[in-house]
Parts: C-alpha cells; structure tokens; sequence
C-alpha cells in the first residue's frame, strides 16, 4: 500500500475502499439468499432424491429390500398365522427376520429361479397350443 500525502489521495482511497466494501456485503448477501433458498424443507428434499438417485446400484438394493421384507412377511403369515402364543410369535419375527435376509442377500439367483420356472412353463404352454 502507498502512503497516501494528499487528501485527493486519501479520498480516492477511502473511495476505493467504500466500493470494495459495497461489493462484498453485496456478495455475502447474494450468499445468504442462496444458503436460505437452499436450506428450504422442499429444496432439501428435491436435493436429496436427485442425490439418491443418482448412486450406484439403488434400484437394485431397494428391490433387493422390498423383496426380502415380503418373503420374510409372508412366510411369517403362512407358518405362523395370527398365533395368540408368545412363542410362536418370537419364533415368527425371527422366521421372518431371518427369511428376508436370505432373500434380501440371494437375490439373482431367486430371480434367475424365478424366471427359469417361467420359461419353462411358457415352454409347455406353447408345446400344448402346438399339440391342438
């Protein structure tokens, strides 16, 4: 900085300073709107599913997921009912932990299963259209 030795000087410093300082309150109010704006509940929310979206393999573990919390479910009505027991209970919320787990874990080759039976259930239905 030069030392400043008139007041023509010395104004157009302070002139210089008071215009430095009107943009950076107008830079960190720009800022304060942008954090305010991006902090809004829906704003959060519209950032956090474009996020989501966006990463690996999610579709994937949600069906994965989906998929063994219904096995666990049903296989838990199915064997266990609405038991009034609290033993057959405990041992269902264990059935239908543990079957979701398995499922949620194997799950291309329950799909790969899945879709062998439905070939070859197409297979036989298109031979028995051929046969009439």
């Amino acid at each position: 900085m030069q030392n400043i030795t008139t007041i023509a000087h010395l104004q157009a410093a302070i002139a210089e300073a008071e215009t430095a300082q009107t943009k950076a309150i107008h830079a960190l109010k720009e800022e304060a709107i942008a954090a305010y704006e991006s902090m809004q509940p829906l704003q959060v929310l519209k950032t956090t599913l474009k996020n989501a979206a966006t990463l690996p393999n999610l579709k994937d573990n949600l069906i994965n997921a989906s998929m063994g919390l219904v096995a666990g479910y049903f296989s838990k009505e199915v064997l266990i009912g609405d038991s009034k027991n609290p033993i057959r209970k405990v041992l269902g919320a264990f059935l239908e932990f543990g079957v979701a787990n398995v499922v949620s874990k194997n799950t291309a080759t329950i799909k790969s299963f899945a879709e062998n039976i439905w070939h070859q259930l197409m297979a036989k239905k298109e031979a028995q259209e051929e046969n009439y």
